[in-house]
């Protein structure tokens, strides 16, 4: 009996999964405030989903900053944003992720970079908070 209580909990964790990423809880904005507000942070996406509820960006470095000459680089980060739910509130999750060339034309992701990843989030909110703060209530209603 102590047996299958100790498979069983070892194996909880294996079938729970693990959540990388940051995320940004019941977010007020609509899914295209927050389309703007990473657009507004991060420029034009790379690609984004069919229905607009992924987007990831173009390639930066650790700082953030998006430079072109780095598609090529030997070291680069992408961010891809993901809007979780069908209604609002939304849940908003960011990663940032590390990738390394090993070869001239491949390139591997080494890992996920959390500390950007919660700058990156931070960033964005403070972007989705000024963009309802210049909100006009009326105009959302589009009454006429």
């Amino acid at each position: 009996m102590k047996q299958n209580l100790i498979v069983l909990c070892l194996l909880i964790p294996f079938f729970l999964g693990c959540q990388t990423g940051v995320f940004i809880k019941d977010s007020p904005a609509a899914a295209t405030d927050i389309r703007k507000a990473f657009i507004q942070v991060m420029g034009e996406p790379r690609s984004s989903s069919y229905n607009g509820q992924e987007l990831i960006s173009k390639f930066h470095d650790k700082r953030g900053r998006v430079d072109d000459s780095l598609a090529k680089a030997k070291s680069r980060f992408f961010t891809k944003l993901s809007i979780l739910g069908d209604r609002r509130p939304f849940k908003i999750k960011i990663e940032c992720f590390h990738e390394v060339k090993v070869s001239p034309q491949q390139y591997e992701i080494i890992g996920e970079d959390l500390e950007l990843a919660q700058k990156t989030a931070t960033t964005i909110e403070e972007a989705l908070n000024q963009s309802l703060k210049g909100r006009n209530v009326i105009d959302d209603f589009r009454a006429y």
